[in-house]
């Protein structure tokens, strides 16, 4: 489970553009690419919620609708989060937490 953001540029309790989020797996940061097992670019962190990575809408001013849980995590990078391979047809479709 996340915790709330380590640093928060207003008072408003929302992540700043530059929010860190401390979890198990490591330090994630707003802005750092999401990587799948195969390579490919997934998408970009929006912010961290609960036990899954928001990713950040592709198009400006489109809501996400995309998140990843946190089990997948394989590894972390100072600029990646690198994903474990799951195993099932359902990955990359958009899911609700």
């Amino acid at each position: 489970m996340a915790d709330r953001p380590i640093d928060t540029a207003n008072d408003s309790g929302e992540p700043s553009s530059n929010s860190r989020f401390r979890t198990f797996a490591g330090t994630i940061s707003t802005g750092m690419e999401v990587i799948s097992s195969e390579g490919e670019l997934i998408g970009h962190v929006d912010l961290v919620q609960g036990d899954h990575i928001v990713l950040a809408p592709s198009k400006e001013g489109e809501p996400s609708t995309y998140f990843v849980p946190l089990s997948l995590i394989d590894g972390i990078t100072e600029e990646q989060i690198l994903l474990a391979s799951r195993g099932d047809g359902t990955f990359g479709l958009g899911a609700t937490p």
